[in-house]
């Protein structure tokens, strides 16, 4: 019967999913509630051991019936969270119809309070489950908002640019910290020659993001380009080990 009432919520998730994710007022307190849905369901799960439960489930799901019961039953006869998770998202569609309503509003999910929340638990769960068997939409996805980033400012549009939006520019460079992936295709795509542009107001955050992340591949990607405005004074970068060990 718990299986019959997942798959039953399952399929009116999706039937809701676009409201759910926009945080429409009409989606709350009915399917969403009751389900207990979470962004916090795409989170990989934390293993001492340098290999994921996700990344076990995935190899699990190849073996016979049998041995996969008695490698995912755990003590009470339930089923392991990584399983359960992969079965939920992966198996039912939900995490593909997940990812394509935020390919499909990108810029509206950027620019709400809740729906950034999605975007990010989305992009950066792609190193779990969604990345190993979503990786192509997982990549459409950044393409959409770096698409969206390349957009010119426009003074007389009443639309705020993903960058100088507070919430949008907020997460992308919560992204751009957290994501290399994601920080590349939108330097190359959205900041790579336009920096200058950018480098004052909401979304100097996105742009001294690249300087300021923990990876070397993606500080190199800006640097030469940044530098000069960080020496200029236009460019106004937080102090960071990484620059530290550079200088």
């Amino acid at each position: 019967m718990q299986e019959l009432g997942a798959v039953i919520i399952i399929r009116e998730l999706e039937t809701i999913l676009k409201q759910l994710v926009l945080d429409k007022g009409q989606a709350s307190g009915s399917v969403g509630e009751s389900s207990g849905m979470q962004t916090s369901t795409l989170e990989t799960p934390k293993c001492d051991y340098g290999t994921s439960d996700d990344d076990t489930a995935m190899k699990n799901t190849d073996k016979d019936a049998s041995s996969e019961n008695n490698l995912h039953l755990v003590e009470g006869g339930k089923k392991d969270n990584a399983l359960r998770r992969y079965e939920l998202l992966v198996e039912s569609g939900l995490a593909e119809s997940l990812i394509e309503a935020c390919i499909g509003n990108a810029c509206e999910l950027l620019q709400s309070n809740f729906g950034r929340e999605v975007i990010y638990e989305v992009v950066t769960g792609g190193t779990g489950v969604l990345g190993q068997k979503f990786s192509d939409k997982l990549d459409n996805l950044h393409e959409a908002i770096a698409s969206l980033g390349a957009l010119p400012r426009s003074e007389e549009s009443e639309e705020e640019h993903i960058f100088e939006n507070f919430h949008s520019s907020r997460t992308i460079r919560k992204l751009v910290l957290d994501c290399p992936a994601f920080a590349a295709t939108l330097w190359k795509a959205a900041l790579k020659g336009k920096a200058e542009i950018w480098a004052q107001g909401h979304s100097s955050k996105v742009v001294s993001a690249f300087l300021e992340s923990s990876d070397s591949e993606v500080r190199d990607l800006a640097k030469t380009e940044l530098q000069g405005l960080v020496d200029s004074g236009a460019l106004k970068v937080a102090e960071t080990r990484h620059l530290k060990k550079e200088d």
